[in-house]
């Protein structure tokens, strides 16, 4: 299968595989880039899942494999699915995070480098106060989240593999991350 790149917002995106709703089934989509009008590739559908958030999906190269934050009902995402992206196969669906309660992850995105699950964990959300936002990485077969930096990247998330670098935004600026070492511009 060849990898398209595309630009979103000066963000790099890479789009193998999509989520695509057909009435009120979800479906795992190859779209066809050779020919954009040609609808996408139906490889699955995926039971059950009635809610997607946005900005929380990614795909493995090594292991070919699609993770998304979904759920069986219209409340926020909290269910980490891990989907074979050959033939849509769900290898696990944990909720996440699982280590902490009050808490939502954003942000997925995925190092192929080295193996890697990163996103981002809200803690305390929904509280009037004392919300705390961290760069972490996730196993994708349990949930659970680690913490590695506080982060203020709130949106937009992609990941450069060359420079080891998690990037977003936050409200007022662009935020990067080094994997390696944990340290920020912000």
């Amino acid at each position: 299968m060849s990898l398209t790149r595309q630009a979103v917002f000066l963000m790099a995106v890479m789009v193998v595989c999509s989520l695509v709703s057909y009435g009120q089934d979800l479906w795992l989509v190859s779209p066809d880039y050779t020919n954009i009008t040609l609808p996408s590739k139906r490889i699955a559908k995926i039971p059950g899942v009635t809610t997607v958030n946005p900005d929380n999906t990614t795909f493995d190269e090594n292991h070919q494999r699609f993770f998304f934050l979904g759920n069986t009902t219209p409340t926020w995402s909290a269910t980490l699915y891990t989907l074979d992206a050959t033939t849509g196969a769900v290898l696990s669906s944990p909720i996440c995070p699982a280590n902490v309660e009050n808490a939502k992850v954003s942000g997925l995105q995925y190092d192929n480098k080295n193996d890697t699950l990163y996103g981002i964990c809200t803690y305390n959300y929904g509280l009037i106060s004392g919300v705390s936002v961290w760069f972490c990485w996730i196993e994708p077969a349990t949930g659970i989240v680690h913490p590695i930096e506080p982060s203020r990247a709130n949106y937009s998330f992609t990941f450069d593999e060359n420079d080891q670098l998690y990037i977003g935004q936050s409200f007022d600026s662009v935020v990067s991350i080094d994997v390696r070492s944990g340290s920020s511009n912000a």
